[in-house]
């Protein structure tokens, strides 16, 4: 463990070494627990996040948005924006842009199976509340944008 936290490796690479270590001469021999060790990896990262935002022994549930780290790039208006921001010409510069990989997709974010989307928040963070997410997926139209890169 040590490994993974002093080293921030991805818990893929951290698993390799666990199967090393367990059958250096046969390490394809080990059980694969990689889904396990993966799922309690982002139950740690939870854990840990309710630690430092302080809701560890208080007592108090976290609320919508508590879990969240302010973001001084982030454009946000009444902190960081003109007034008359809206009005500006090149207001295209306060606006915020999202992407994914390389490919500028989030394909791989898609759970497989329902079964294996488990959320470990709701709405604390910055994700969206369970049940708002599903009224703006059943609203939203999906475009399929053209894959311009060479793995697809």
């Amino acid at each position: 463990m040590l490994a993974y936290l002093e080293c921030h490796t991805t818990s893929y690479q951290y698993y390799q070494k666990l199967r090393r270590l367990t059958n250096p001469a046969f390490p394809d021999s080990v059980p694969n627990r990689y889904a396990e060790l993966h799922w309690v990896k982002r139950q740690w990262q939870n854990v840990k996040e309710i630690i430092e935002f302080g809701f560890a022994h208080n007592g108090k549930q976290p609320g919508e948005g508590d879990l969240a780290y302010f973001c001084a790039g982030c454009p946000q208006p009444g902190i960081n924006l003109p007034e008359d921001w809206k009005n500006n010409p090149e207001k295209w510069k306060y606006h915020c842009s999202h992407r994914g990989d390389g490919c500028f997709s989030q394909v791989h974010q898609e759970p497989l199976t329902e079964e294996n989307d488990i959320w470990l928040k709701s709405g604390e963070g910055f994700m969206t509340e369970k049940s708002r997410y599903a009224e703006h997926l059943a609203s939203a139209e999906e475009r399929k944008d053209l894959i311009t890169c060479n793995k697809h």
